[in-house]
């Protein structure tokens, strides 16, 4: 439960996090090079190798899969500004969701086996899916605001709160006895958190 209010407090901070930075660049270059290293660190010291150990290439695979996803999800955002299409925006919605979902149950300290590694490597995703909400959060302030209005960018945190908590309380059981199934659900949230460290 630590995990998921952190991970909601972090998303909050984000609008604060991004008036302060618009104001002060410097402060906006140290949050970036301490976002940059520390999930750099989470991914490749912990959750990259543990995935490797359990699956194989198919974490690999999957890690790509999770690099692409929000490349994907932006591309469909970016459509639906242009063209201010109900349709593309819908589907631009419903992959914020199912993201906010999968951050759910990336925040549970799952154990498959009783099995201190795993446990530790979904430590280890949890604490990263945490600080990534930061720019998520600032990233929704910054794009939605200007474009939709304030209501709609409140909307949408409310609606990423909902579904994360969603995730958190009713993912895990999905994860709980195969690690397998783990190990590729964490090295695709690694690609998602390698996305959002490097744009």
């Amino acid at each position: 439960m630590t995990y998921l209010l952190l991970s909601i407090l972090a998303l909050i901070a984000g609008p604060f996090v991004f008036s302060l930075a618009a104001r002060r660049p410097a402060a906006r270059e140290g949050l970036e090079g301490f976002i940059l290293v520390t999930l750099a660190g989470i991914i490749f010291l912990h959750i990259a190798p543990e995935a490797w150990r359990i699956a194989g290439f198919a974490s690999v695979a999957t890690g790509l899969l999770g690099l692409a996803f929000p490349t994907l999800l932006e591309g469909v955002y970016q459509q639906a500004l242009s063209r201010a299409h109900l349709v593309v925006l819908a589907v631009a919605a419903a992959g914020i969701v199912v993201h906010a979902v999968l951050d759910g149950v990336a925040l549970l300290p799952l154990v498959t086996d009783g099995m201190a590694d795993e446990e530790s490597g979904s430590r280890a995703l949890a604490v990263g899916v945490i600080i990534h909400r930061l720019p998520v959060g600032m990233a929704i302030w910054w794009v939605l605001r200007p474009q939709f209005g304030t209501g709609v960018a409140i909307t949408t945190f409310v609606v990423v709160i909902v579904t994360t908590v969603i995730g958190y309380f009713a993912g895990g059981e999905v994860f709980e006895s195969n690690a397998w199934s783990l190990a590729l659900f964490q090295a695709f949230v690694a690609g998602s958190l390698i996305h959002v460290a490097l744009f």
